[in-house]
């Protein structure tokens, strides 16, 4: 408790009482020190301020986080290059006929070349590219070297095969490298394109 004095007879007062006691004075409230609100209002400011920059960085920490872990689970891996499985038309036509879904399993993503004589050369009505029949199963032992005595499937070649499948002739073995073999109804090979061509030959046995 502090003390003042009276003003009127020089008494000393506590700063708290309403009047002298000696002379019956009021007694002024004592005046509050400069600085005391506003050091109040400066501490809770501060205390507010930095719990909002703690949680702002906190916050903000977590989303980084939270973007680089997106980011790397969504990262997607370079694609590895397809393997590639080799086999004669023969042998192709042979597996999808004896189990496709084997001959789907065998293959599975991998390019399929295979090496086979041409039945027939066409064109399609809708792309334009071009079509090739090649000799898969021969089916009458006995006149083997008769293209029309085979079984064949297709094979569609891409749209920049265009030019060099003009050159081709049936009975002419052939090297095609394709992104995809299957059976919907019969062996088709699509996405085809050349890797050698041969010379004329005689129908395989």
């Amino acid at each position: 408790m502090a003390l003042t004095k009276c003003p009127d007879c020089g008494a000393e007062i506590s700063t708290e009482a309403p009047t002298c006691p000696k002379c019956g004075r009021p007694n002024a409230p004592a005046k509050r020190k400069a600085g005391t609100v506003s050091t109040g209002c400066g501490l809770v400011i501060i205390i507010a301020a930095t719990t909002g920059i703690v949680s702002w960085l906190s916050s903000g920490n977590d989303g980084t986080s939270s973007d680089s872990g997106s980011t790397a689970q969504t990262a997607s891996a370079p694609d590895e290059p397809r393997p590639i499985q080799s086999y004669t038309a023969e042998q192709l036509y042979a597996m999808f006929h004896a189990n496709e879904i084997k001959a789907n399993k065998t293959i599975g993503n991998a390019i399929v070349r295979f090496t086979g004589t041409i039945g027939s050369i066409e064109q399609s009505d809708f792309s334009k590219t071009p079509e090739l029949q090649i000799l898969g199963q021969c089916f009458n032992p006995d006149d083997c070297e008769d293209p029309e005595a085979w079984n064949t499937f297709e094979a569609d070649l891409t749209a920049s095969e265009l030019s060099v499948a003009a050159r081709l002739v049936k009975g002419q073995t052939i090297t095609l490298q394709c992104n995809e073999v299957s059976m919907p109804v019969d062996v088709y090979a699509q996405g085809c394109v050349i890797v050698h061509k041969g010379g004329k030959a005689k129908a395989p046995n």
